[in-house]
């Protein structure tokens, strides 16, 4: 999906997935998701990964994003060349049956109003 100009993100289906011992999370969260994404750098100057902004919400209230180390579910700090792309993985802390929607957005292009993906975790 074309995010910005200069920046396409791809993000894998859902995953459930257990957390580690040393994930940062509330204890609210009876199901976890993982999802690959993938940011490519389509302009001419080379883009900070951490422009790459997500939220999510899950039912009616905001999902909460999991940071786990051991399972390389972590913010990246990276610079991506033009041309060059760079792949991570995210977390979310949801409630299963519910709907979960994801935005993704780019925090330097301030007339984009990003990218939203929705499902339903079972």
């Amino acid at each position: 999906m074309q995010v910005s100009d200069g920046m396409t993100v791809t993000i894998s289906e859902p995953e459930q997935f257990t957390p580690s011992n040393t994930d940062f999370l509330s204890s609210e969260w009876e199901t976890f998701i993982r999802m690959d994404v993938l940011v490519e750098n389509t302009g001419e100057e080379p883009l900070e990964a951490f422009n790459v902004y997500t939220r999510a919400t899950t039912g009616s209230q905001a999902a909460e994003e999991v940071y786990d180390y051991e399972q390389g579910l972590e913010t990246p700090s990276a610079v991506i060349q033009p041309g060059r792309e760079l792949e991570y993985a995210i977390g979310y802390g949801v409630s299963a049956g519910e709907p979960f929607d994801l935005t993704v957005e780019d925090v330097m292009d301030f007339s984009s109003q990003g990218v939203t993906l929705s499902t339903v975790i079972e």
